[in-house]
């Protein structure tokens, strides 16, 4: 599955908007992407596992709760958070 979030974009940052089918597939192979932090250059295996962490687990959230993912990023930052409505399908 290749996930086709919707985007929107401000002056400094972006938000991806993750529908049903994609957040359910977030939510069950997240773990799968903190695997990949085992592969990568110390320092960057923290900051990548700890962000696929926060993601899965707001992803396990959404779904339970009937709602979508959307994750804001700036500079390297992502902040994940749910939402219902519009793209949420």
């Amino acid at each position: 599955m290749v996930a086709d979030p919707k985007m929107t974009w401000g002056i400094v940052t972006g938000t991806a908007y993750f529908n049903k089918k994609e957040t359910k597939a977030i939510a069950d192979n997240g773990a799968l992407s903190g695997v990949v932090s085992g592969f990568l250059p110390p320092g960057l295996n923290i900051y990548w596992g700890a962000h696929a962490a926060v993601i899965t687990t707001t992803a396990l959230k959404a779904k339970n709760a009937k709602k979508c993912i959307k994750v804001k990023f700036a500079a390297g930052i992502f902040i994940p958070g749910q939402y219902s409505g519009g793209h949420c399908k």
